[in-house]
């Protein structure tokens, strides 16, 4: 296990934390570690967003926010798992940084996003306030995702979207108050010209 406090990470409010997570994400993936992240309010640039690798965990204690610096990206990830597998998040909250945008165009812009993927858990995570997606869901190969007791809330487009995806579960979780720009959605399943999602699984507790 590593402390992301460790590797240099503030939880200030202010600090940009983002080499720091870089740092702690690069001394624990793909060795099955996990990277502990102490409450605490952690800025985090959309330009380098907190990338995961395969065979890890990153685990947000209760009061720990990955809150998005002001961008004016039409897109983005404040937390982003591409070309990984067995990859699981758990707990904390992922804001992004929509009351801030300093643009104007653009709707991709994602709390949480898993991209060519398998076997990605994500646990109790709160993923607010992003200039596009609570969480996306999608790229070629992505398949057994699980979303367990998330909450999407005050997204600018949607809740989630799951744009390509084979064995997506969502269970137990809550996507309100999504308003801004179409399709304003909580759930979006909606593959893009050749892309294929096929055995998606609601579950409501």
């Amino acid at each position: 296990m590593v402390d992301v406090r460790d590797k240099g990470a503030v939880g200030d409010g202010t600090t940009d934390d983002s080499a720091a997570f870089a740092r702690g994400v690069a001394a624990v993936r793909g060795s099955g570690g996990t990277l502990l992240v102490p409450a605490g309010d952690y800025r985090i640039d959309p330009d380098t967003p907190v990338s995961l690798g395969s065979h890890m965990t990153l685990r947000l204690a209760p009061g720990a926010v990955l809150r998005a610096l002001a961008s004016d990206r039409e897109s983005y990830y404040v937390v982003l798992v591409r070309d990984a597998v067995d990859v699981d998040i758990v707990g904390g909250r992922v804001v992004g940084d929509r009351a801030i945008h300093q643009g104007t165009t653009g709707e991709w812009g994602h709390g949480v996003g898993v991209i060519s993927s398998r076997r990605v858990h994500i646990q109790g995570v709160h993923s607010r306030e992003a200039w596009g997606d609570g969480f996306y869901i999608g790229g070629q190969g992505t398949s057994r995702v699980t979303l367990c007791r998330v909450e999407a809330a005050e997204n600018r487009r949607q809740g989630v979207s799951i744009t390509y995806g084979r064995d997506v579960v969502i269970r137990g979780s809550v996507f309100r108050d999504t308003h801004g720009t179409e399709p304003e959605a909580g759930i979006d399943v909606e593959p893009n010209g050749h892309e294929h999602v096929t055995d998606i699984v609601l579950w409501h507790n």
